[in-house]
């Protein structure tokens, strides 16, 4: 169309499954590769934020048995992460780079003028259990089963 701005689409983000959800084999090869601070599980695994879909983190309680449906105990899936923040985590005091940090928020620091950084990394104000993420999950099986809401 004449005249019309380009506009981006939404944006799609990559991300790796939680470690624990791997073949052990796997994660023995994660652990000797990983040096300085746990790069696949806080830089390429599990995007944090609000999300649709994805995976969930479960570096507070570990992740135990995967969720099921309570009706049928078919395997449940995310439909919807609630988060505290959109980005940050474990990375940001383990040493290593700000985890999932969008590139137009890559200067904010914690001393941005006007609160800037907080607005960035906390725009919904949720603060979802201990300032953790929570996930509502639903049934692989049959979308009308009960959906469930697991909290970190």
């Amino acid at each position: 169309m004449a005249g019309s701005e380009l506009r981006p689409g939404p944006r799609t983000d990559i991300e790796y499954p939680y470690h624990e959800v791997l073949p052990q084999e796997l994660q023995d090869a994660l652990e000797d590769w990983e040096t300085d601070y746990p790069a696949y599980q806080y830089g390429l695994s599990i995007a944090s934020g609000c999300k649709m879909g994805g995976g969930m983190s479960w570096n507070v309680t570990d992740m135990g048995d995967p969720p099921t449906c309570a009706r049928c105990r078919a395997p449940a899936h995310l439909i919807l992460q609630l988060d505290s923040s959109e980005w940050g985590g474990e990375s940001d005091h383990r040493g290593g780079p700000p985890r999932w940090r969008p590139t137009e928020d890559a200067d904010l620091d914690i001393g941005a003028p006007g609160d800037a950084y907080w607005a960035a990394k906390e725009p919904t104000g949720l603060e979802v259990g201990r300032y953790s993420h929570g996930g509502f999950f639903g049934c692989s099986a049959d979308h009308r089963h009960p959906v469930t809401f697991h909290c970190q």
